[in-house]
């Protein structure tokens, strides 16, 4: 979750851009900038994140009994696009009304 030097090291090897939030030290806290940075990755990062919460937290999907991997692969994505329609319920109630 955090900046480590050699996976930024690999990755910019590979070609990819490392985007991960760099973590402040007890003698090296983050600069202004550094933190504006994290804060801008943050926002992105949360916005993928949020269906996951619904989805474990208050759904309960947190351990999957093996059902195959056909009816597990369905019922996830069933489950992340019921929580997508859960995030957008205010605008589509509003659209609605």
């Amino acid at each position: 979750a955090y900046w480590k030097k050699p996976d930024r090291e690999t990755f910019r090897a590979k070609g990819v851009r490392y985007r991960i939030n760099k973590r402040a030290t007890r003698n090296a806290p983050l600069t202004p900038r550094w933190r504006q940075v994290n804060r801008a990755r943050s926002t992105v990062r949360a916005r993928g994140e949020h269906p996951f919460r619904i989805v474990k937290q208050l759904w309960g999907f947190v351990k999957v009994r093996y059902r195959g991997l056909a009816k597990n692969t369905a019922r996830a994505y069933a489950a992340f696009g019921l929580a997508n329609l859960y995030l957008a319920r205010r605008d589509l109630l509003r659209a609605g009304a």
